[in-house]
């Protein structure tokens, strides 16, 4: 494909990436907008040519829409991820696209690839965001760096005393959001140890309860809401 030069056309496309986004954060009242949004970023990509900084977002967009919002193809999902992430690879702003995609990406394969591998490509998306100065996805990758390994990982102790690391720093930047579901987390890992009552530890941080993590998530607007149920559910079963 030729590049992508009309100016309006890649404004309308860093205006739909954001919307995409955000319609990630407002479920399920913006379900279907990412698979809107995805189509026509594909569409402006084929009529109009390829943008380095847009087009791969659209791919990704698309699987993402595929596998969490259509119930389609699963593995159709994964090759239109792991297409974006080749073309990632090669792309002169790697590291900004990687901080911003390497989420959604992992949500895609997680279904499929194993853990660990997972955990690795969060790792590189973490050091793509420090080098890109993207503090927010930064701790966005830590976060899902030692929230997803809570059933896998080898060592509870070690991923737990992490994740409470890491609840002093998103109380000293204020991510309210990442708290509360770190905060899940936390209580998922304690149970899983042992500890049935993970408020009673003394992290130095006000601890929110189950209950209490569970009303937030279910406000409007909740992103945690699906997190929150999983690892409620770790905590009734073990």
């Amino acid at each position: 494909l030729p590049t992508m030069t009309d100016r309006m056309k890649l404004q309308a496309m860093q205006f739909m990436e954001l919307l995409a986004l955000t319609s990630n954060f407002n479920l399920p009242s913006s379900s279907m907008l990412m698979n809107l949004v995805s189509c026509r970023m594909t569409k402006l990509t084929f009529s109009y040519g390829f943008s380095d900084q847009y087009s791969i977002p659209g791919l990704v967009f698309m699987a993402f829409g595929l596998l969490h919002y259509s119930n389609d193809n699963i593995w159709l999902a994964m090759r239109l991820s792991r297409i974006a992430e080749s073309l990632m690879k090669e792309n002169s702003n790697v590291h900004a696209l990687r901080a911003r995609l390497i989420i959604m990406i992992v949500c895609i394969q997680i279904f499929v690839e194993p853990f660990q591998s997972c955990q690795a490509k969060l790792v590189d998306g973490y050091n793509s965001a420090i080098i890109a100065g993207d503090v927010d996805n930064a701790m966005s990758c830590e976060l899902y760096h030692w929230g997803l390994p809570v059933v896998c990982t080898a060592d509870l102790m070690e991923g737990q005393n992490k994740l409470r690391t890491f609840l002093h720093q998103l109380v000293k930047r204020k991510r309210i959001g990442a708290l509360y579901l770190s905060m899940s987390y936390f209580h998922a890992y304690a149970a899983l140890i042992g500890n049935e009552d993970a408020c009673g530890i003394n992290l130095g941080v006000e601890m929110k309860t189950n209950e209490e993590i569970s009303k937030i998530a279910e406000q409007p607007g909740s992103f945690i809401m699906l997190p929150v149920t999983i690892n409620l559910m770790y905590v009734h079963c073990y």
